[in-house]
């Protein structure tokens, strides 16, 4: 058996995911070490999974066989090219935690080529249980019926797009270079947007609100997704799930006026189940960034590892760099035709509770 590939996190913040992809060891992966500023997070981190602290590159051991960067890209205010940057230039693969701008994956692409290792975007939400098994699905409703969806719909938030449009472009098996944008009506706090590619038309349905000061948060929607057909719609609820199938209503001879349902015998139609669950979503927060997020990574990580020796062209499409690059000039594109985003939120945070009593009269 070969040895296992050494792996560093670069950033503490979300990187605590990351390295909850560790907690269970994996025979392909061997976490090394944590590589952040040196914050009171970090040491904590560094002592709980019981491995070293780097905060500057002389710390760093020789050999490192990926890097995964989970700090911040440039367009959204932070340092995480140029550390990718830092360490495709010493030799080391990098796995950089959406979404970065396409001039910069373009010139990483270029230096992750220049020295024989590989760089790739993770945009996470298409390697969740949820999101796999959303594109899955899809696929299979198309080989089953030969027929292409003939409705959809995206609800996402500006933060969110980056992945929402990776989750799409792997169910329909597009190439991003396929899909153009149009804006339909400029509504707050929802946009809607139009994505066309040769097979037909979606709605998306873009936040337009993005807080400056906290902009991982205050998402109204982070990821709901249907993709319909005239026997029923496929629906990814939420980001984690669930992912059902409702079958559409339909009994053959109901125009019939001689007969009533309950004098006839039960029809197939109406013996079909009103919907089928394909996930369910774990119970909390705490448990999508303990298990279900680091499963996510896990996966990619495991794809990673089949195409490692792989050349470029023979890799899955979404890890090959002309679809990572032409995923995020879409990205961009479906921004742009967007507009600039309100700064601010929408409303305070309220946070319900469906627990207290309902106040119905006993």
């Amino acid at each position: 058996m070969k040895p296992a590939k050494k792996v560093v996190i670069v950033g503490s913040k979300f990187g605590e995911v990351y390295l909850n992809a560790f907690i269970q060891p994996q025979d392909k992966w061997h976490l090394i070490g944590l590589f952040s500023k040196g914050s009171t997070r970090s040491r904590e981190l560094s002592k709980a999974f019981g491995i070293p602290l780097f905060t500057r590159f002389d710390q760093l051991p020789e050999k490192i066989d990926l890097a995964c960067i989970v700090v911040r890209s440039t367009i959204v205010g932070g340092e995480g090219s140029q550390l990718a940057q830092a360490f495709l230039q010493r030799g080391i693969s990098v796995v950089q935690e959406h979404p970065v701008h396409p001039d910069e994956i373009t010139r990483l692409q270029s230096l992750a080529e220049k020295m024989h290792c590989h760089y790739i975007v993770n945009s996470l939400y298409p390697h969740n249980k949820a999101g796999r098994l959303w594109i899955e699905n899809t696929q299979k409703i198309y080989q089953q019926i030969q027929q292409r969806p003939v409705w959809g719909q995206i609800i996402t938030s500006r933060q969110l797009i980056y992945s929402a449009l990776d989750i799409y472009c792997q169910a329909m098996k597009l190439h991003p270079n396929d899909i153009t944008v149009t804006l339909e009506k400029d509504n707050t706090p929802l946009q809607f947007l139009r994505l066309s590619n040769p097979t037909g038309d979606l709605l998306l349905c873009l936040q337009k609100h993005l807080s400056s000061n906290d902009p991982d948060q205050h998402s109204l929607v982070m990821h709901h997704m249907i993709l319909g057909w005239p026997a029923g719609y496929l629906t990814l609820a939420g980001s984690y799930g669930p992912v059902e199938w409702n079958n559409a209503l339909y009994i053959h001879h109901h125009q019939d006026s001689k007969k009533a349902m309950y004098q006839s015998p039960a029809t197939m139609e109406l013996d079909e189940p009103l919907f089928h669950s394909f996930h369910t979503p774990p119970n909390s927060w705490q448990d999508v960034m303990e298990c279900e997020a680091p499963e996510a990574i896990n996966y990619l990580l495991a794809e990673i590892d089949k195409c490692w020796q792989l050349p470029n062209d023979k890799k899955p499409m979404i890890l090959q760099p002309h679809y990572q690059l032409a995923l995020s000039q879409l990205w961009i594109k479906t921004l742009q035709t967007a507009g600039k985003a309100i700064d601010g939120t929408i409303a305070s945070f309220k946070r319900m509770n469906f627990t207290k009593s309902s106040g119905r009269r006993k």
